[in-house]
């Protein structure tokens, strides 16, 4: 349920044209809340369009996980800052917006992108959804 939930994206160390970051789940319920497996991502324009975005689940252990109010959950994003051959330089299309959809879910959560654009024809691999914040760095 999309409305015990709130979204924010936090921008990890990058390097030699890769990118990472997390997405985090956050309770902002009084309730306790469950929640297991992967989120789905769309990449939003300003104009609220989709822009190529390709989701690849890492291979990982899904957890139930338990989030009491105030806790969060995280998924780390990958992706690629160098195009892939035949793709242009710059992506066509700069994403403005992450639609996140939690797992079992058909509602999505908005929030903000600010990481640039996803070349590799929008290609973010992700981990299922781990408790806590996730790394800092």
């Amino acid at each position: 349920d999309t409305s015990s939930l709130s979204v924010r994206v936090h921008a990890l160390d990058s390097g030699a044209g890769q990118r990472y970051a997390t997405v985090i789940l956050t309770n902002k319920t009084d309730k306790t809340v469950r929640t297991e497996g992967y989120v789905g991502l769309q990449l939003l324009n300003s104009r609220g369009k989709d822009v190529s975005t390709h989701v690849v689940r890492d291979e990982g252990r899904t957890p139930l996980i338990t989030l009491k109010p105030g806790q969060s959950a995280y998924t780390r994003l990958h992706w690629g800052a160098v195009p892939a051959a035949g793709e242009p330089t710059k992506a066509e299309k700069n994403p403005t917006r992450l639609e996140v959809t939690p797992p079992d879910s058909r509602h999505h959560l908005n929030t903000t992108w600010k990481l640039g654009e996803v070349l590799q024809k929008g290609r973010i691999d992700i981990t299922p959804l781990a408790k806590g914040t996730g790394p800092t760095f």
